[in-house]
């Protein structure tokens, strides 16, 4: 979102966004962000979908995506970057948080444009 205020419908934003947006959900209510994550993991074509958290939130939020959407929902759980910033980093400082979460979308992106030239190659460019 491009501003500090919350518009009133935060996931009107995520279907507006480009094709090969990346998403970092980073609210302070998790109702909102099961609907923003559910937004942008419905998009098969966004980058990168992270929201900053712990395991037990990313528990609750596949328990609550496959109770809303079932089968499906497991498909989508798997593309939900759950903590932001590295699963594995131990260190829980927000600079180096929002360093590692930067690299993992950076990688992404790379990985989302390097699929698409392979792609327009084998069409011709089309």
């Amino acid at each position: 979102m491009s501003s500090s205020a919350v518009p009133p419908l935060p996931e009107q934003e995520v279907r507006l966004a480009p094709p090969g947006s990346a998403f970092i959900i980073l609210t302070h209510d998790h109702a909102l962000d099961f609907l923003l994550a559910r937004e942008a993991l419905s998009r098969d074509d966004a980058a990168y979908v992270g929201m900053i958290g712990s395991k037990s939130k990313r528990g609750t939020f596949k328990h609550w995506l496959l109770d809303e959407t079932g089968e499906e929902g497991k498909i989508l759980f798997e593309r939900l970057t759950c903590p932001i910033g590295g699963a594995q980093n131990k260190d829980k400082r927000p600079a180096v948080i929002a360093a590692m979460a930067t690299a993992e979308v950076m990688v992404a992106l790379d990985q989302m444009h390097a699929h698409h030239m392979r792609s327009r190659q084998r069409t011709g460019g089309r």
